[in-house]
């Protein structure tokens, strides 16, 4: 699907990416940061100093997933967001005469009616009820001749099966859901990334501050932006990140302090944690309904974005009423696992040592963020934990609610060809049904499984 394309700036991107491993025909554009921060030598400097633990990484998704990079976005050339809605669903695919897309459209289940096979007993689930613009009704269905194609996410689908009546019999029968099929591992099984935000106050004045505090340094820009699709609007704030291994003193200690006798960690070169640096104060992490800071009036700052990407916490979707508008019960079990939270402090303190190199004397202050300082300290263990505990947010990554199974398997939601299990007729294509969580971001995933059920669908049909 990729479609790689300069970045708009027009810099040579030699030596930051690795072209082989890259397709430049397809629909989605991907992309190098195009604005230029001063931060990006300084990056590569630290690399060369410190690099047995932060070495430079041109592809991360080549093969070799340990290291620092550029952070590659769907971007395109004209600093335009490239996401699926205008790439896959762009304007060719949507004069399709068979297709139609309704907005202002929520399911609120699937119908199921009995259903016959080799003399086996089972239900079919052909037909999706709809609302219009509320939740009063009226209610509308649509029928499917073959299928239906499920791909309301992980918060949404575990969501629709549950008011279908699929799911653990026992719950829905508690709530006052009827239940249809039971299928205990609807809901269960929820992983994401958990990710804490912190800030070093820095000595320099060309940071993105400006942006977030000062409306017409953001007029100039957007004018900027809309005229020739140039500036600070082009890119988003994460210009590089890096993925990394825990120190084996420190993985045997996060094992043994959750009872884990293997890695969960995929192999020797596969990371536990990441760390993503931005060229400024980040605001836009949200806890418990509220920010998790303020933009300072005054000062710049860089943001170290750090989170667990191998984690074993589990938590669940699962409906709070019977009534399907009502919003789910979401419970992420952030840090359920000790592993997750030595892992995550390990982030942290990685970030640390990574603005400890050479290159940042001169830039980096000091922490600024409130408890970073002393959670960085000799003696700050348990200062880390408590700040990690209080700041830790999501990296908007959920999966597995209707994780994938062996055909054979009494857990899991979905076979491996994606249909769901006991019911015809319907299928899963969402990040829902990855078995676990990839150790990266989770877009590029979610392709995958998208494009892979196209072929089979195709092949059944």
């Amino acid at each position: 699907n990729e479609h790689f394309v300069p970045p708009a700036n027009n810099h040579n991107i030699t030596g930051e990416f690795d072209p082989t491993v890259h397709l430049f025909s397809g629909v989605n554009s991907v992309s190098l940061p195009g604005f230029a921060q001063v931060t990006d030598k300084l990056v590569f400097e630290a690399t060369k100093q410190l690099s047995d633990k932060f070495p430079f990484n041109r592809h991360m998704n080549g093969g070799n997933h340990l290291g620092i990079g550029w952070m590659q976005s769907t971007v395109t050339h004209e600093g335009r967001r490239s996401s699926s809605a205008v790439s896959y669903l762009n304007d060719q695919v949507l004069r399709r005469k068979n297709l139609d897309v309704l907005i202002h459209a929520q399911v609120t289940r699937l119908i199921t009616t009995p259903h016959k096979i080799r003399d086996i007993h089972q239900v079919s689930a052909r037909k999706a009820e709809f609302v219009m613009r509320g939740t009063t009704g009226p209610f509308h269905t649509v029928s499917a001749e073959h299928e239906v194609i499920l791909s309301a996410g992980s918060i949404g689908t575990p969501h629709i099966l549950h008011h279908s009546g699929i799911g653990d019999s026992t719950f829905l029968k508690s709530i006052g859901i009827s239940p249809i099929v039971n299928l205990p591992s609807v809901g269960r099984n929820l992983t994401d990334h958990p990710l804490v935000i912190s800030s070093w106050r820095v000595n320099s004045t060309q940071t993105l501050d400006d942006l977030s505090r000062n409306e017409t340094v953001l007029a100039q820009a957007l004018k900027q932006w809309q005229e020739e699709k140039q500036g600070p609007l082009v890119i988003q704030p994460i210009t590089h990140a890096g993925f990394l291994r825990l120190g084996s003193e420190v993985l045997n200690q996060a094992l043994q302090a959750a009872g884990l006798e293997n890695d969960p960690a995929a192999s020797d070169r596969t990371p536990h944690i990441e760390i993503a640096l931005a060229v400024s104060f980040d605001i836009k992490s949200f806890r418990n309904g509220g920010q998790v800071g303020e933009l300072p009036l005054t000062g710049n700052f860089m943001t170290m974005a750090t989170g667990v990407v191998s984690p074993v916490s589990r938590g669940s979707v699962l409906p709070s009423s019977s009534f399907p508008f009502d919003t789910p019960q979401i419970d992420v079990a952030f840090l359920d696992s000790e592993f997750d939270l030595i892992a995550l402090k390990e982030s942290v303190r990685s970030a640390a040592q990574f603005l400890s190199a050479p290159a940042w004397t001169d830039y980096v202050v000091e922490p600024f963020t409130i408890g970073l300082a002393e959670g960085l300290a000799h003696d700050g263990d348990e200062a880390l934990t408590n700040y990690v505990r209080n700041r830790t947010v999501t990296f908007f990554h959920p999966v597995s609610t209707a994780a994938m199974s062996p055909n054979d398997a009494s857990w899991g939601v979905v076979d491996p060809d994606l249909k769901l299990k006991k019911v015809a007729g319907v299928r899963v294509v969402d990040a829902s049904v990855f078995p676990i969580i990839p150790a990266a971001h989770t877009q590029v995933p979610v392709y995958v499984i998208a494009e892979r059920a196209a072929d089979l669908i195709k092949l059944k049909h």
